[in-house]
């Protein structure tokens, strides 16, 4: 605009020597009868200000008049026209036509009100445009940041809302109950009848409480309840400035762009520097104080200024302002003198503008004292209490519902029984156990989770962020965590951040305390710091709740729950959030889980020969019916019998040890049938007994052995009978053929035999008898099975004759080796035995518990064979 004046001058200066001598012509020639066009002119003058919205079009006049870099050039630019026009009579004739067209009165009026009423409309169009273009940037983004209004509260709509952190933008949104107070805030602000002048108001709530999302409401109800559109919400956050000063140049700067908007017109851009000026000379030297004096410069004035634009365009500027407790220091101005002295020029500044007439202040704060007497200030006050227990309840079900029901559509496999999280649920006929919890009523596991959680979600935000922390890990981890533990914990965090962090480190303590029998007591400590960090009985009783509901001992309720430490640390996984290998993620097992009880046992068959598929397979399966346990055994035994157990991880077959645990757990519950697992069992080590040696002492071991040791799963006659079968078809496959039996054994670890033959139970305490009935028959094939092939037997046999015991020296264990002579009379030809350890000559296998009963014989058998 300053360049456009200069270049107006300077084009002015260089025309006046060629345009003045004819323009002196013309107006010797000048006719009264031009009245007549000033009479018109003014007559569309009146015009304009009788018709509708004319006090706005004269203010956005006003504001060409008033700004100098508009102002110069309109001016100029009448001059030039003028001159030209008086001049060149011809050049307005289309305008003017007829006997006036040629005289100078007509065409001087003319020229210089035709450029002026010209200059108005440019400036209304440019202002028109101005605010269509603010109007739909503002639509834009209230497109951008509106939710699903049309949803409600439907499932979908809460997943939306859970997904943003943009406030709710209408009362379709709402969850808490907070459209009642937008409504009056409102209806306060447009009501003109009631109010002469905007009340001020104030919204008084915890941080996370709506108050935002109050401002919105509001802001989308006066759009609608207000025709005129004239009331203009304009929010102000404090949170980006620093000091004061820039704190108030920031509040004038806020209704200043919306004036702007308004009018299209920069006009006021410079009052947020002056006033601050004017403020700061006020306060420091007596030079700038006697500025801050001139009108120009007078804050009132500056102010008083706004006000007389805003009045004349018919804006009412509503400032919102939000979160001016970062410059105060908690409840109460006093406990900080200084500070509340600081903020002086900031409360001077909304007194100021809560007395102008176009302008009016709604201030948002957790409490009353934010540096500025919200009482004093505020004609109303609307306080926002905790949301209603019910409406958690709805929403937190809701949530809940959703998340399981999605789960569920993309083909997540819930390691938790339908039971147990119909017990968990939140719905209205669980209100007694919600009711018991939020009063504390029973023992903590009567009182149950859902209304511990209700009880800790005190702020909207703090629901929306829980829920949200949820939402995410449950994203990633779906299926491979407990989704009721996660729930949990997102919302303790949320909903009390430091009782939280708090307890972590007393977690692994509360997990081990169940083994600990009473030796330590973090139970104790976790009572005494939720008493230490809040004084609310009911979120201390919640709290408590919640803690012993994740970390009490309820593993098998919850294989994927934050108690279990074991094979998977679950708490730890949510802490961490790690990036899972295909390996380490359950839903595979679970999924084969599931196939498993519909009949179909290959799929787990197969992942449960990785050894900590098969760890996490036992932890995961404990929910498992017995017929399906007893379906996976027969199937696991059919595989292990055609594979070598040199390819088995460790010694033995991979998987059966989970299924044994199963059983044992099946067992102790009183859920099992003896006989049914008997018949299995006696059919697979039949059948191992001439092709797999080693399967078949493997389960002798852990299903047949009577022993402290091993818990018995199966009845005593039971284990007899297997025992027995055993024994009948190991001896008739290998008596009299020492090849096979060499070729059996082979595969197997050194004590394989020994095993065999007596019995786990028997080794550890020894009765003095043959290992079976028929051992007269059968020891001749073993000795001759060690002159064939000595490199295989030998180390057998060696277990079979020789005793070890196991000392400390200095801490250390040590191990003593000695040749059984009492014993190798009762089953062997002693000479027989002796010859053969001598002449064969075994090499060292280095295994420390073969070779010292080989060295032990070997120094006996040269004593002997002397002998």
């Amino acid at each position: 605009m300053l360049t456009i004046a200069v270049v107006s001058a300077v084009i002015a200066v260089v025309a006046m020597p060629f345009i003045l001598p004819r323009a002196d012509a013309q107006l010797a020639t000048l006719n009264q009868q031009g009245t007549v066009t000033a009479v018109a002119v003014g007559a569309l003058v009146i015009v304009a200000l009788i018709i509708p919205g004319a006090r706005t079009i004269v203010g956005r006049v006003t504001t060409v008049v008033t700004y100098l870099p508009l102002l110069v050039p309109t001016l100029f630019g009448i001059f030039l026209v003028t001159i030209y026009w008086s001049i060149e009579p011809a050049a307005w004739s289309f305008l003017c036509p007829g006997e006036y067209a040629t005289r100078g009165p007509a065409f001087l009026l003319w020229s210089m009100g035709a450029p002026a009423l010209g200059s108005v409309i440019i400036a209304l169009f440019v202002s028109a445009a101005t605010r269509r273009r603010a109007r739909k940037s503002q639509s834009a983004t209230d497109a951008k940041q509106n939710l699903r209004q049309s949803d409600g509260m439907s499932q979908l709509a809460l997943l939306d809302w859970i997904k943003t952190d943009l406030p709710i933008q209408s009362s379709d949104q709402d969850m808490f109950g907070h459209g009642e107070i937008s409504r009056r805030i409102a209806r306060r602000l447009c009501d003109r009848k009631s109010y002469a002048q905007m009340p001020a108001m104030a919204i008084v709530g915890a941080l996370g409480s709506g108050k935002t999302s109050i401002r919105n409401m509001v802001n989308a109800k006066v759009r609608a309840i207000n025709a005129e559109q004239d009331v203009r919400i304009v929010p102000f956050s404090a949170w980006p400035f620093d000091t004061v000063a820039a704190l108030a140049a920031g509040i004038l700067s806020s209704i200043v762009e919306t004036l702007e908007g308004a009018t299209g017109s920069p006009l006021l851009r410079s009052v947020p520097e002056h006033y601050v000026s004017a403020i700061e000379g006020a306060i420091g030297n007596w030079s700038r104080l006697a500025r801050s004096l001139d009108s120009s410069h007078n804050p009132e004035a500056l102010l008083q200024r706004v006000d007389e634009i805003a009045t004349s365009v018919g804006l009412r500027i509503v400032l919102w302002v939000e979160d001016l407790e970062r410059f105060g220091a908690g409840e109460a101005p006093a406990a900080s003198a200084a500070l509340y002295e600081r903020l002086a020029p900031v409360r001077a500044l909304l007194y100021l503008l809560q007395g102008m007439q176009s302008v009016t202040i709604v201030m948002a704060a957790p409490f009353l004292s934010v540096g500025v007497d919200l009482e004093k200030l505020a004609r109303f006050i609307e306080t926002l209490h905790p949301p209603r227990s019910e409406q958690v309840r709805y929403i937190l079900e809701s949530f809940r519902s959703a998340m399981l029901e999605l789960s569920r559509q993309g083909s997540v496999i819930d390691a938790a029984s339908p039971a147990l999280r119909e017990r968990w649920s939140l719905t209205p006929e669980r209100i007694n156990s919600i009711s018991a919890a939020l009063m504390g009523v029973g023992t903590i596991r009567e009182r149950g989770l859902g209304g511990a959680l209700i009880a800790i979600c005190n702020t909207p935000r703090s629901i929306k962020q829980g829920l949200r922390s949820c939402y995410e890990i449950w994203s990633e981890y779906a299926g491979e965590i407990d989704f009721d533990h996660v729930l949990a914990a997102s919302l303790l965090r949320h909903g009390q951040p430091a009782i939280f962090a708090a307890i972590v480190p007393l977690v692994d303590r509360l997990r081990a305390s169940r083994r600990n029998h009473g030796q330590d007591n973090p139970w104790g400590e976790l009572d005494a710091l939720v008493d230490r960090m809040t004084s609310d009985p009911k979120i201390a009783t919640a709290v408590r709740t919640i803690v012993f509901q994740l970390f009490s001992d309820s593993r098998e309720e919850f294989p994927q729950g934050f108690s279990r430490d074991e094979p998977v640390d679950y708490w730890r996984r949510y802490l961490a959030l790690p990036e899972l290998r295909d390996e380490d993620r359950d839903q595979p097992i679970i999924h084969a889980i599931d196939k498993l009880i519909r009949g179909e046992p290959n799929e787990l068959v197969a992942l449960l020969s990785s050894n900590e598929r098969a760890r996490r397979f036992r932890a995961l399966a404990v929910s498992l019916d017995p017929a399906s346990v007893i379906r996976l055994l027969d199937a696991q035994l059919d595989w292990a019998g055609d594979t070598c157990c040199s390819s088995w991880p460790g010694d033995e077959p991979p998987g059966i040890s989970g299924t044994w645990h199963l059983v044992v757990t099946h067992s102790r519950r009183g859920q099992w049938s003896s006989a049914e697992i008997a018949n299995v069992l006696r059919r697979h080590i039949v059948k191992s007994v001439p092709l797999n040696l080693p399967l078949a002492q493997y389960l002798l071991y852990w299903f047949v052995s009577n022993d402290d040791t091993i818990r018995d799963v199966l009845e005593l006659a039971d284990r007899k009978a297997l025992r027995a079968s055993f024994v009948s078809a190991f001896v008739g496959a290998f008596t009299g053929a020492p090849e096979a039996l060499a070729d059996a054994l082979s595969s197997g670890p050194a004590w394989l035999l020994s095993r065999l033959c007596w019995g786990i139970e028997r080794i550890r305490s020894p009765d003095g008898s043959l290992p079976f009935d028929n051992w007269a028959s059968f020891a001749p094939t073993i000795v001759e099975a060690a002159r064939i092939r000595p490199g295989v037997l030998l180390p057998q046999l060696a277990f079979l004759i020789t005793s070890r015991e196991d000392r400390f020296v200095e801490r250390d264990m040590q191990a003593d080796y000695s040749y059984d002579t009492k014993m190798v009379k009762l089953l062997f030809d002693e000479m027989s035995v002796l010859h053969l350890f001598r002449e064969a000559r075994v090499d060292a296998t280095g295994v420390p518990d073969v070779d010292g009963r080989l060295r032990a014989i070997l120094a006996a058998s040269k004593d002997g064979v002397d002998r």
